[in-house]
């Protein structure tokens, strides 16, 4: 079995189910967002079964633009730190295109207890994480975030400068970073680092909801500013 280039091959559970954990431990919830369609469950967390001939996970990966995608982000370089074996989670685009497409699916069988299994190719740029002991590691040039439900700008007021009118509105795009793909520095050279709260927006973002919490991928171009140490702390403590 052999990728096309700019793919991998991923095996996934052919049947929806209301949870799935995983080979690495990870429970992943089905849960339908605010944002219509986007959820994730089974089906969009699989097992890579091979990739692209020549593929190295240490070089950037660079996507071919003559592909029939169409595009939606110019970044078109990522890293993909992955192997066979690694569970990965990809985006609900990938895989409706596996249920609308058949020639996206490679093959299809039944394990010896029944359960039937898919191996369907995915665009390399629509998987965004990758599992590990760490916890799910951004991939392909975004974050891993996980959302400050209560970061209100009248929350934050304490903290953080906010002027008059923007002190009632709610910071919907405000988040604690878990991971990022490369790295990230603000206009001092300060790097961001798992731990800071960040502040983004959510244009083409994916979501995964793992062991109970919920996390969003975007891209580091999307992201506006970040705050570290104390004030980090402070934000996190009052907005958790």
């Amino acid at each position: 079995m052999i990728a096309p280039k700019n793919h991998f091959i991923v095996k996934v559970p052919s049947l929806w189910e209301e949870h799935y954990v995983t080979e690495s431990g990870f429970k992943l919830l089905r849960e339908t967002h605010q944002h219509e369609n986007r959820y994730r469950n089974a089906k969009t967390s699989g097992v890579i079964a091979c990739i692209p001939r020549g593929f190295s996970s240490n070089e950037p990966l660079k996507l071919d633009t003559k592909d029939s995608r169409k595009w939606t982000h110019l970044n078109l370089e990522g890293t993909f730190p992955v192997e066979v074996g690694d569970t990965v989670h990809f985006s609900v685009a990938a895989m409706m295109g596996a249920e609308d497409d058949r020639s996206t699916v490679v093959k299809e069988e039944s394990d010896e207890d029944g359960k039937r299994w898919m191996w369907i190719r995915v665009l390399a740029d629509d998987v965004f994480a990758v599992e590990r002991e760490s916890g799910l590691q951004a991939l392909g040039g975004k974050v891993c975030i996980e959302p400050l439900e209560e970061a209100t700008a009248e929350n934050l007021s304490s903290i953080l400068y906010m002027p008059e009118t923007v002190k009632k509105k709610r910071l919907k795009n405000a988040g604690v970073l878990i991971s990022k793909s490369r790295p990230m520095q603000n206009g001092y050279g300060i790097e961001a680092e798992a731990g800071d709260v960040v502040f983004y927006k959510r244009s083409q973002a994916e979501y995964c909801d793992v062991n109970g919490k919920n996390y969003e991928f975007t891209y580091l171009e999307d992201v506006s500013a970040f705050v570290t140490g104390e004030a980090a702390a402070a934000i996190i403590q009052k907005c958790s």
